[in-house]
């Protein structure tokens, strides 16, 4: 026993020592977003939708996780807002996942492949996502507590303490992440994998904590997560092989990862790499078949488990589009099983050998967290999809480089499918760049699909109405529609009052956040656009 608990305090130092770089990471991406404001109580935070606070947001976004926000309050109070110590505490819940992997499977398998399993998930190059992204934190805090739920229920004869214990943690698991559903499932697979059959005392246990979590939520009104995209739907059925081929890939090859894989531009995976997850997904599920009795079963169980713990991913994946590899970070522990099934006695030293490769490949990876500046540029460089192309084109320009992110932001558009992300600040770095003759760079990007941006038309409406060109804003804001965010009132009610409609103006105005301020605009868009033709005779296409 005291072997045993060395060695696993020699698996967390040479896991930590690999992580190491985190402390010099920086916020990324959606980390910004998840900053909590100062004027929003903690109470009001933890009753609501994570992304009700983040500027410009979504506030149905379906995702109610108050355990995650409370690590975030824990960041921000306790840790003085500090990012070395927020990327330690992230590490922290990493630790805490591979030492409960390492306890929950050794009642599986013998210390040595206990051990062994828990190395595979602790420096698998794909948990990196997870450890190293702030916002992706929630990925090892739930599994964390899952597998803390899952430990504690393991007994066949747990009494009733381990039971309402399992239950809570069960609850806490999935108030920090929805990935966390399937636990009854991974307990019921666990079962299998030993081979016994124990009833449905305690998978019903978990099940009952999950549903106080659910309950909770719908207290606090945090509305059901809305039905995914049907184009992202469409994409994941055009082409089926695409996502297993490259989530399977992140497991096998583990380069290069990115955090920007998009269902729209998978195609663009190199095919080598699209064969090798396939390839990797086709072993994971006919291997345990060649193997004998209780061996088979725990490989079997061990995929099974892998493909649960991607399953609630899916959904998120399909909205979004996005596929990262911290959706694998919980399935990763049934590559542990399946690997200590076919791996035998072999298996601690086969991850000895993957230990070097997989220590460089994660630490080349963290650096990547480093700034968005970094981010973008390793995504576009390991990918070179529009879509990392358009977020690499919008850093540059907030960065003060238009000269260099007008040409990427083009180019992630003239591609078949644009990359709509580019649309946001397109007319920003061409205006700096050049002036005028940006309207009709925004004109050919409506055409490529800015349209639905709210931002892009709005901003190409003002332009337009400031060098007088009037029916093309009204073109531009009927194509658009009214934006949500109210961006293009000004100009709406700058038309109205240049064609005489006052009291339609009025009553845009009067519907404002701010109307004076509106109002203020409208005047100087009217008061500076140079002279053009008369105003209409017919009522401009203000609406769609």
């Amino acid at each position: 026993m005291g072997r045993s608990w060395l060695l696993l305090l020699l698996l967390c130092a040479w896991t930590a020592w690999t992580y190491r770089g985190v402390a010099a990471a920086g916020r990324v991406w959606d980390d910004h977003g998840l900053r909590l404001p100062g004027a929003v109580g903690l109470a009001e935070l933890l009753g609501g939708d994570l992304w009700a606070h983040a500027p410009g947001a979504p506030v149905d976004s379906g995702y109610f996780r108050p355990v995650f926000v409370l690590g975030l309050a824990f960041d921000q109070v306790l840790l003085g807002g500090s990012l070395p110590a927020a990327h330690l505490h992230s590490l922290a819940w990493h630790l805490a996942a591979v030492v409960l992997v390492v306890r929950l499977l050794g009642g599986l398998l013998p210390p040595m492949a206990a051990l062994a399993a828990g190395a595979l998930f602790a420096l698998h190059p794909a948990q990196s996502e997870a450890v190293a992204w702030l916002a992706a934190r929630n990925d090892p805090m739930a599994t964390a507590l899952g597998l803390a739920a899952l430990v504690c229920v393991q007994p066949v004869d747990a009494g009733r303490v381990r039971l309402v214990g399992g239950a809570l943690l069960a609850a806490l698991a999935l108030l920090a992440k929805e990935s966390v559903l399937v636990l009854p499932a991974l307990l019921v697979l666990l079962d299998l994998a030993a081979g016994r059959g124990a009833g449905l005392r305690r998978p019903l246990a978990l099940a009952l904590g999950l549903g106080l979590a659910l309950g909770l939520r719908a207290l606090v009104g945090v509305s059901a997560a809305r039905p995914p995209d049907p184009a992202g739907l469409e994409l994941l059925l055009r082409d089926p092989l695409a996502l297993p081929g490259a989530l399977g890939a992140s497991l096998s090859v583990a380069w290069p990862l990115a955090a920007t894989r998009s269902l729209e531009w998978l195609a663009w995976e190199p095919p080598w790499r699209r064969a090798a997850g396939l390839v990797t997904l086709v072993l994971l599920a006919a291997v345990p078949l060649l193997l004998p009795g209780s061996r088979r079963r725990l490989a079997l169980a061990g995929a099974a488990w892998l493909a649960l713990g991607v399953v609630p991913a899916l959904l998120p994946i399909v909205d979004k589009g996005l596929v990262g590899e911290r959706y694998l970070y919980l399935g990763v522990v049934g590559l542990g099983m399946w690997a200590a099934a076919v791996a035998g006695r072999a298996l601690p030293v086969a991850v000895l050998v993957l230990a070097l490769p997989w220590h460089l490949l994660v630490q080349d990876r963290v650096r990547d967290w480093r700034d968005d500046d970094r981010f973008w540029l390793a995504a576009w460089q390991d990918t070179g999809t529009p879509y990392a192309a358009a977020g690499l084109g919008l850093r540059l320009g907030q960065a003060g480089r238009p000269d260099l992110a007008l040409p990427l932001l083009v180019g992630a558009l003239d591609q078949d499918p644009p990359a709509r992300d580019a649309c946001g600040g397109l007319l920003d770095v061409a205006v700096a760049l050049q002036g005028a003759a940006a309207e009709p760079l925004g004109r050919w990007a409506m055409a490529r699909g800015c349209a639905a941006d709210h931002r892009h038309a709005s901003t190409l409406a003002a332009m337009q109405a400031q060098l007088g060109q009037w029916e093309r804003a009204a073109r531009t804001l009927a194509l658009s529609g009214p934006d949500p965010r109210g961006r293009d009132l000004a100009v709406r009610v700058a038309l109205l009052r240049r064609q005489g409609r006052q009291a339609e103006a009025e009553a845009l105005l009067a519907g404002a956040d701010r109307p004076e301020e509106v109002a203020r605009k409208a005047d100087l868009l009217l008061g500076s656009a140079p002279p053009s033709a008369p105003a209409d005779k017919a009522p401009l296409p203000l609406e769609p």
